[in-house]
């Protein structure tokens, strides 16, 4: 079992290394020489403005691993899923994948979290939140915790409240798809959504439960945060466990 607070660290430092990283992408090369961190850049589109995805997020979280005090955490990448899904073809069960898995414990059998990586501003008002709703499927119903961690470039006093929507809504369509295929399909655990602005160098991380009975989730308050300001600083956690369901924000420092 990885705890929540483990997990958090490991998200601050996947932030850090991406605030650096876009930082040289957005300044130039004459940056990049000056730091000892991350090689990694944000490549230039053909408006010469950065192009940002979540691969960024996955490398830079896999090298935060590597770098982690946390000896005993172990990684592997588009990890194969337990359980049978049908995303492409309705009715044609087949085996998906974890974005990234994490093993803790010394046990290298089942992972101890999975997670899903996603970019972008998303809104509730989307039609289509397919593609994060069957992240969200897999999340549910595979045995392990979960993590969602979810890269934006910049925000403005309507991204947040639209994506934190947006997640909540596509979370009640994957547990709805996921009830059809029987009561006990959602296993119990928790799962942590990560959010990591990039311009404006902040990010914010909560854990909720998960509970395995045949009931609807209750996720309304959990996903009503307004604006990171009203998160609780995560200098406060010290070496104790995330609360359930509290919001922790974390502001980078400009280099």
């Amino acid at each position: 079992m990885l705890k929540n607070a483990a997990l958090l660290n490991l998200c601050l430092s996947t932030d850090r290394l991406l605030w650096q990283s876009f930082a040289i992408s957005c300044e130039g090369a004459n940056r990049g020489r000056q730091t000892s961190g991350s090689k990694l850049i944000f490549p230039r589109k053909r408006d010469n403005k950065p192009r940002v995805s979540e691969q960024e997020a996955r490398f830079l979280f896999c090298r935060a691993v590597e770098q982690s005090t946390e000896s005993n955490v172990f990684y592997s990448v588009e990890t194969p899923t337990h359980e049978l899904y049908s995303f492409s073809t309705p009715g044609s069960d087949d085996t998906a994948h974890s974005d990234l898995s994490l093993y803790a414990d010394g046990s290298l059998d089942l992972p101890a979290v999975n997670i899903e990586f996603k970019c972008g501003g998303v809104s509730d008002h989307r039609k289509d939140l397919s593609a994060v709703t069957k992240d969200f499927e897999k999340l549910l119903r595979e045995k392990p915790d979960g993590l969602w961690f979810h890269l934006i470039q910049n925000t403005n006093r309507s991204t947040l409240p639209a994506v934190l929507g947006a997640l909540k809504k596509a979370l009640r369509e994957a547990e709805t798809k996921a009830r059809r295929r029987g009561a006990d399909v959602i296993v119990s655990k928790d799962i942590q959504i990560h959010v990591c602005c990039l311009s404006d160098r902040w990010s914010l991380s909560s854990a909720v439960h998960i509970d395995q009975a045949n009931e609807p989730l209750v996720v309304d308050d959990f996903f009503s945060l307004a604006s990171e300001s009203a998160a609780v600083d995560v200098g406060s956690i010290g070496g104790a466990e995330m609360q359930p369901n509290c919001w922790y924000s974390c502001k980078g420092q400009e280099e």
